[in-house]
């Protein structure tokens, strides 16, 4: 046991070390997803607390409650809100992960699963997919305390399942489905567990409903929860449509030319045939308890009736002894193939799969050592198996951190400058001193919200990425017809009011940052730009637009 041990604890040292280095100035890791997860934050704490109101966008709501309320902790007009939010997530990620295992007494399964998400995270994926805030981590970290809870409560020795830890595996299950749309597949899988340990030979007809009802009443709380905010706030069409409308006609829309989506998936197939394969045979070998369970013997001849009750009873009772690696087996093969649903390819949505296969991977290493002698020879084993693994993880990870070291001694200060580099960030910021000061209130047009958080100044709308009103879709070419078809009902006169509400003092039109879609390509917004606000200099292909004085006129290196 001290081997995985080792190889967890230098696991936990490292990520710490290195989140330790992304909280010393804080930095950004990811540009476009955290910068508008920071001003999100920023809007929900100057508004209602209620994301799809304050400001919108997609994602679960969760996801923009937690960095909001790291926003109480820390100054919100900095990163530090995100990159504590991300060191929760990530290392609430590993850590469940791990501890999963651990309890349910597979301690090299454990170590096994640290090392190969860390290596994933660290090593194979880019900074920006992998270190990055994102609501995979946030669903991970719920998901696997989730399954925590459950390994705890569905232990063989109980006679009857334990009703608190059923109920806070439901909650928390619901709360990985309130951070990212995937979780609430969890619920098949980890449900299918609870009504198998129910099923166990012996136990009280009560004891079944207690467990199965208090598993359901878990995952129906914070659901309910959530409706009953929104309904009293009156604001229940706008959860409605930014969960579940806006994804199915809009952000999906680009997909419906003929053949694009089978094209699309078979390109995500084959770039990505040698990880697909990998995790699908590491679930297979999970599946194998199930298909193995042998029935109950018995003495007569039995009818085709009685064998199929007889395999389903031995499914059931395979299913209630093997369900860690079950849940596992099942979580892995939907995240394969449902983790892409959006035709995107984005490596982050492959976050999803990485603990469950971690820990498939951990079962195959375990059963190999299964027939090991105990003793010094089981050890030197284990070293053998984690030993590699761990000198990949610290070699690579510890060749990241010096680089990025480098970068700060050169004066970037974020991680991410597929857009913009951070010299660039600041000459814009600059651009702005003379008409907006830090704290006061800007707009920006375009996918560029790093210029709130990243300039310290506040979002004037609901609208920190432009998509909505423009109707473009990231990454699709579009007609101006399609754009219009597909802008958000009401959202360019919603953007409209909010701008003669908040009166930004700066308009920032950065129209390659979609596709070369300027606020003057839509007549109404581009004639209330021009009505109110007096051109400024360009910078890095970026417009910036004074607003006029109360008596019209152009503020001082503006013009009309």
């Amino acid at each position: 046991m001290i081997v995985p041990l080792c190889a967890m604890a230098l696991v936990a040292l490292q990520v710490l070390r290195f989140h330790a280095w992304l909280f010393s100035q804080p930095v950004l890791v990811h540009a476009r997803d955290e910068g508008y997860i920071a001003a999100f934050a920023l809007r929900m704490l100057e508004g209602r607390m209620l994301p799809y109101v304050d400001a919108v966008s997609q994602r679960g709501p969760l996801l923009y409650y937690g960095v909001a309320w790291m926003g109480h902790l820390f100054d919100p007009l900095t990163w530090m809100p995100v990159r504590a939010m991300s060191v929760l997530a990530i290392g609430g990620s590993l850590t469940a992960t791990s501890l999963a295992a651990w309890l349910a007494r597979r301690p090299l399964t454990a170590a096994v699963a640290a090392l190969a998400g860390a290596c994933v995270y660290f090593i194979s994926m880019e900074a920006y997919d992998a270190l990055g805030l994102s609501g995979e981590h946030l669903l991970n970290a719920f998901l696997l305390a989730a399954f925590c809870c459950l390994v705890v409560a569905l232990r063989r020795e109980r006679h009857v399942p334990s009703p608190g830890w059923l109920f806070a595996a439901g909650a928390l299950t619901s709360c990985a489905a309130l951070s990212k749309h995937f979780g609430l597949v969890g619920h098949l899988p980890f449900g299918l567990w609870v009504l198998a340990a129910a099923w166990r030979e012996g136990a009280p007809p009560r004891a079944r409903r207690v467990a199965v009802g208090a598993y359901a009443a878990g995952a129906v709380i914070p659901i309910a929860a959530l409706l009953v905010r929104y309904a009293a706030a009156s604001e229940l069409g706008a959860l409605h449509y930014w969960l579940i409308v806006y994804t199915r006609d809009i952000y999906m829309a680009p997909l419906d030319y003929p053949g694009y989506r089978a094209e699309v998936y078979r390109q995500w197939l084959v770039h990505n045939i040698l990880a697909i394969g990998a995790g699908l045979t590491l679930a297979a070998s999970g599946f194998t308890r199930l298909l193995t369970a042998a029935p109950l013997a018995t003495p007569e001849p039995r009818s085709l009736r009685d064998r199929v009750r007889d395999r389903v009873r031995a499914s059931i009772r395979a299913y209630d002894e093997h369900g860690f690696v079950l849940c596992a087996s099942v979580m892995a093969v939907i995240g394969i193939l449902v983790c892409n649903a959006t035709l995107r390819g984005f490596p982050h949505y492959a976050i999803v799969v990485v603990p469950w296969c971690g820990l498939l991977l951990g079962e195959v290493v375990t059963a190999h050592l299964g027939e090991s002698p105990r003793g010094g020879v089981r050890v030197l084993a284990q070293v053998l198996v984690l030993v590699p693994g761990a000198a990949l993880f610290l070699l690579g990870s510890s060749q990241l951190l010096a680089r990025y070291r480098a970068d700060q001694r050169a004066d970037r200060l974020w991680l991410d400058d597929r857009y913009w580099t951070d010299a660039q960030l600041r000459q814009m910021c600059a651009e702005m001193d003379p008409y907006a000061r830090r704290g006061e209130r800007i707009f920006v047009w375009g996918f560029a919200p790093v210029f709130y958080v990243g300039c310290g100044r506040r979002p004037a709308t609901r609208y920190l990425m432009t998509t909505y009103p423009s109707g473009f879709v990231p990454w699709f070419r579009a007609t101006k017809a399609e754009d219009d078809a597909r802008a958000v009902p009401g959202s360019r006169a919603q953007l409209l009011a909010d701008l003669e509400t908040t009166k930004p003092r700066v308009i920032l039109d950065v129209p390659s940052s979609m596709d070369n879609r300027s606020m003057d390509h839509y007549e109404t917004l581009g004639a209330y730009l021009h009505e109110h606000y007096c051109r400024g200099k360009t910078v890095l292909a970026s417009t910036l637009y004074a607003r006029r004085t109360d008596e019209g006129a152009c503020p001082p290196g503006t013009e009309p």
